[in-house]
């Protein structure tokens, strides 16, 4: 039947009226269930044929067929030229790869927050999302005084030593568009607003290996920020320290620097990189 919008309404057997595009994504989702079924099954036996790929995730052979084609199409699947048989593609081993790089990168940087908690530093991993800069890892410090961010929280990529370090990662072109026009969110009284002035601190930045804000993010509290590089030299992350310096006067910004761009070096070698 056709509906005042002009689209389609189709009836059940019970008379319950069922509209078109709610028909459509029931097929879509039901699609990628299947696909997933066939991802499952060749992550457990492979290689496999879509006869035997059909029979295991109980779906009719035509129906597994348009599937398989679809999906190597796409690089979710190969089919191996001797046997015709198929197995996982590109796509997912470059995922899979992704996720180990990830995983070693965050283990790493477990370890070498420990001791740095220890002395009174609160400790970070993030990476670039967006425009935003994503907390991966994070340890708060043993001292009396913590600065506290989870994992999953985002930061400013403009006011904290972390995202800059990784605005350093970019060309002062990529970084100066990821930030856009302006005026920057004012953190605090110190935070630079002006796009152009955090970008023309990105050469010295890069240069000397590392950024440090001092109550451009929270007042009082000082922070020092280090890349991550993987194996081909890219930023891929950062890791910055942060302290409250009239709480510790005894911590020094020279030590604290070196002690920052240790962990980033032993956390780059975890990835591949030359740290």
């Amino acid at each position: 039947m056709e509906r005042p919008d002009g689209s389609l309404e189709h009836f059940t057997a019970h008379g319950r009226s069922v509209h078109n595009s709610n028909m459509s994504d029931i097929s879509q989702n039901q699609s990628l269930q299947r696909g997933l079924t066939i991802l499952s099954e060749l992550s457990e036996a492979a290689p496999l044929g879509v006869r035997d790929l059909a029979r295991r995730s109980g779906l009719a052979p035509a129906i597994a067929q348009r599937l398989i084609n679809t999906m190597a199409h796409e690089g979710w699947l190969e089919q191996e030229q001797a046997s015709r048989r198929y197995r996982l593609g590109p796509k997912l081993m470059a995922i899979a790869a992704r996720l180990d790089v990830r995983d070693r990168m965050t283990e790493a940087a477990a370890r070498a927050f420990a001791p740095m908690a220890a002395r009174g530093l609160n400790s970070y991993l993030g990476a670039l999302r967006g425009d935003r800069a994503l907390y991966m890892v994070t340890l708060q410090s043993n001292g009396p005084i913590g600065i506290r961010s989870a994992p999953g929280d985002l930061g400013w990529l403009h006011s904290t030593a972390m995202g800059k370090c990784l605005l350093a990662g970019l060309s002062d072109e990529a970084a100066l568009a990821l930030l856009g026009p302006g005026p920057l969110h004012p953190v605090t009284p110190y935070t630079l607003t002006d796009p152009a002035a955090v970008v023309a601190q990105l050469p010295g930045i890069r240069a000397q290996g590392y950024a440090m804000i001092e109550g451009e993010n929270l007042p009082g509290v000082t922070s020092i920020g280090a890349p991550v590089k993987d194996a081909a030299g890219v930023t891929v992350a950062a890791i910055s320290i942060a302290w409250i310096p009239a709480a510790a006067p005894g911590q020094s910004v020279e030590e604290a620097t070196e002690t920052v761009r240790a962990a980033a070096r032993a956390v780059s070698q975890a990835i591949g990189g030359e740290g």
